[in-house]
């Protein structure tokens, strides 16, 4: 239970890094459009990202570009299974996992990958001189042993505790770095040293990221090697920060393929010359501080907020068509998603809410931490007779520190980026309030922090089963509500066919097709 407890809770911007970064599950879904026969493939990245060591580099970017240098130890398939990658197959234990590694990986240099090769990796990671940002939330903790054989052709990790998310983790974290980059690991800022399907042939700070194709690259994810299909000779990734620019170069031929966010969606939509397809990438939820002295303290007040609110009138306020009503607080791609956790929320009931609410005379002071639609749950709160102060931001603003920092607050519509995994969410649960711990809205649910350790400490059937029981007991007792889930839009031209990695595209499974 203290794993939960220790673990520093994330705001969008650091969840979606961990979850973006680490390419956290796949959709099963393709694009193509027919066209391009160049064999160059110019993809947006929307900053640079300054190192590109797949290890240290701290912005969603970097490990972006470290998907089309570097392999994991696993893949996922479409439907959310791993798969093999650079193991062949692996055995798998709540406290360990031993991988039988393919015999003809070779690095770009031509130089044979060894599973010695795999184990310097993990054992640079947990070396504090690395200062790897990810290597705690991926990998459960840096106190980890691993051993290898060469001989055998096997790796194994073991963890001081139970972690049943290692072996899906792994399919994200770490990307495996070749032995003359750990040789020198300077060199791995400006340079890649990989067995990934694209090797870094030019650096462009600021402007954009050149890399060339691999020849003979055969162990991508089932369905997605290059190998299988023409892969680009080519692949620019451009700079591009602003979605007008980047809306304006898709449709022009500067790009082939983009996330594009806000209007420009829908400029691009109406486009025929433009594809798209839309990516489940996060979920707005709603806390109510139960700490002493606030209303929230109260369960039946709690209660009486969450019936107020009709989340389907919030979705469409806040995102319109680009939103969906949320059932969990695990993203629908996610391997123990289950729509009927959303079943233990209280229902939409503005006579039950108005029951327990009206003469209360409560006062609630609201933050909207960059949530769409805040002012429609401020406003329904307001109808009832609450009064309601609202206050709106963005993950840089004052409302963090309130929040976070044990400030003054009574509700808040907090965003999370890619939960794919309960424990990315139990530590805000779970454990003290600040500044002594994470657990900002002060909920104390023993039956919630048990079952949230078991699934952590289990694999398979049981880690899900768990997780699914732990999300009704916070849901039931409106410890936390999930709201809407938000999706992002992926536009593409020019004969591009791809498979998604989370809310970016499976380098290995870009290819160009011939057809007009």
């Amino acid at each position: 239970m203290e794993r939960f407890m220790a673990r520093k809770a994330m705001s969008l911007v650091a969840v979606a890094a961990t979850i973006v970064m680490a390419t956290a599950s796949l959709s099963g879904c393709s694009g193509s459009m027919a066209g391009r026969d160049d064999g160059v493939l110019k993809v947006r990245i929307a900053e640079d990202p300054g190192t590109l060591d797949p290890h240290t580099g701290k912005s969603g970017t970097s490990l972006v570009i470290a998907g089309y240098l570097y392999d994991t130890l696993v893949g996922r398939s479409p439907e959310g299974k791993v798969v093999p990658r650079l193991a062949t197959d692996w055995e798998v234990s709540p406290t360990s996992a031993t991988f039988t590694i393919r015999e003809d990986i070779t690095c770009s240099d031509g130089t044979p990958l060894k599973p010695s090769d795999i184990a310097a990796n993990f054992e640079r990671l947990k070396d504090p001189k690395t200062q790897s940002p990810y290597a705690v939330n991926f990998l459960g903790s840096t106190a980890y042993t691993v051993t290898s054989d060469d001989a055998a052709g096997t790796f194994s990790i073991e963890t001081p505790e139970p972690f049943g998310a290692l072996l899906y983790n792994l399919s994200g974290f770490p990307r495996i770095v070749c032995a003359a980059g750990l040789d020198d690991t300077t060199t791995l800022e400006r340079a890649s040293h990989g067995t990934g399907p694209y090797v870094l042939e030019k650096v462009s700070p600021g402007d954009r990221y050149t890399l060339k194709a691999r020849e003979g690259y055969a162990w991508g994810p089932e369905g997605s090697t290059a190998a299988e299909g023409r892969a680009p000779d080519t692949v620019e990734l451009v700079v591009v920060p602003n979605d007008t620019t980047a809306a304006n170069l898709l449709l022009s031929g500067g790009l082939d393929l983009a996330s594009v966010d806000g209007t420009e969606r829908a400029r691009l939509e109406e486009r025929d010359e433009i594809a798209s397809q839309d990516v489940a990438q996060g979920i707005t939820t709603l806390l109510i501080n139960q700490a002493e002295g606030h209303p929230g303290a109260d369960a039946a007040i709690r209660e009486a907020l969450v019936h107020a609110v009709d989340r389907g009138a919030m979705t469409q306020a806040g995102l319109g068509q680009y939103g969906a009503v949320a059932d969990s607080l695990l993203l629908p791609d996610a391997p123990c998603y289950a729509p009927s956790t959303g079943e233990s929320l209280p229902d939409f009931d503005v006579d039950a809410a108005r029951t327990v609410l009206e003469g209360k005379g409560l006062s609630l002071k609201i933050y909207s931490i960059g949530v769409a639609g805040s002012e429609y749950v401020s406003e329904t709160w307001r109808a009832l007779g609450v009064d309601t102060e609202l206050n709106v931001g963005d993950q840089t603003g004052p409302g963090m520190d309130v929040i976070f920092g044990g400030g003054d607050w009574d509700a808040v519509l907090l965003p999370f980026s890619g939960v794919v995994q309960l424990s990315t969410m139990a530590p805000i649960l779970t454990g003290e309030s600040p500044p002594a711990g994470s657990n900002f809205a002060s909920v104390d649910n023993p039956t919630f922090l048990r079952l949230a350790t078991e699934a952590s400490a289990s694999v398979g059937d049981g880690a899900c089963e768990s997780a699914s029981e732990a999300q009704r007991q916070v849901f039931q007792n409106s410890d936390i509500a999930p709201m809407s889930f938000i999706t992002s839009g992926i536009f593409y031209r020019h004969g591009v066919e791809y498979r998604l990695a989370g809310s970016r595209e499976e380098a290995a499974s870009l290819t160009l097709t011939d057809g007009q």
